[in-house]
């Protein structure tokens, strides 16, 4: 009896758990053919149940490097004037200053001294170029000018004794341009003379002068005709034999101590 009665009571609940799913189906189908009418997106509801929530979009920011900007290295030009060569290339190139040499004529800084600069002082960069000008002395020919141009005693003798240019006029030392003039002839000669025959050698080549003295003495004579400039006389348009002659008057005058 009892039996029986567990029977029907799991009987009941089977048909019960039935009846449960046949009403859970039948809403289910109503739903799928019958949402639409009635204002309920079924697709939407069963993919929103079924799919896995949005991720929020992962922005990717790419790094950017920026060029440097690195400004010219800068660098203090020192002042150099009046130093010689060697301690101002020694200071420039301390300073890191870039510069190049240029060589002038003096007649008051001597031979191997700084005697201007370009610019003097300030800040300079890489790109720069500091001009150093360097003292080349007196101008060879242009030394120690005479003190008058009056012809000297030795100038009378010489003209007297018939030392001709070919247009007239004297001549220190005749035919300087086509012997060796030996030591003697120029050893007794004063310092006024011996600055005129050394000059007289560049004015047959047609050499000007800086000094005036010597310019006015050389445009006295007939024979002399100046038509080039100083800085673009050149040394080589002498012969071999008054490229000997300079050195042999050059050699007297310092033995003298005129230079």
């Amino acid at each position: 009896m009892e039996e029986q009665e567990k029977t029907g009571v799991g009987l009941k609940i089977a048909f019960a758990v039935i009846i449960v799913l046949i009403v859970l189906l039948s809403a289910a189908v109503g739903l799928v053919f019958f949402g639409d009418s009635v204002g309920i997106d079924v697709k939407s509801w069963f993919a929103q149940e079924t799919t896995a929530p949005p991720t929020e979009p992962v922005t990717t920011v790419q790094a950017t490097t920026a060029a440097p900007t690195t400004a010219p290295a800068t660098y203090y030009v020192p002042y150099v004037v009046g130093m010689n060569a060697k301690d101002a290339y020694y200071e420039l190139n301390e300073a890191g200053v870039h510069f190049t040499v240029k060589r002038e004529y003096s007649t008051t800084v001597k031979a191997e001294v700084v005697l201007g600069q370009e610019p003097e002082e300030g800040i300079v960069t890489d790109s720069d170029t500091v001009t150093v000008i360097i003292s080349k002395g007196v101008d060879q020919p242009d030394t120690t000018p005479p003190a008058t141009t009056k012809p000297s005693k030795k100038q009378e003798t010489t003209s007297a004794t018939g030392a001709s240019g070919a247009t007239g006029g004297t001549y220190l030392l005749k035919d300087s341009d086509s012997r060796y003039i030996g030591r003697s002839e120029v050893a007794g000669m004063s310092e006024q003379q011996l600055t005129l025959a050394l000059n007289e050698i560049y004015a047959r080549r047609g050499r000007k002068f800086n000094s005036r003295e010597l310019q006015a003495y050389f445009d006295s004579q007939p024979w002399y005709k100046g038509t080039i400039a100083p800085s673009a006389f050149d040394e080589n348009s002498l012969n071999k034999f008054e490229k000997a002659n300079v050195q042999t008057i050059l050699k007297v005058m310092r033995e003298k101590g005129y230079r």
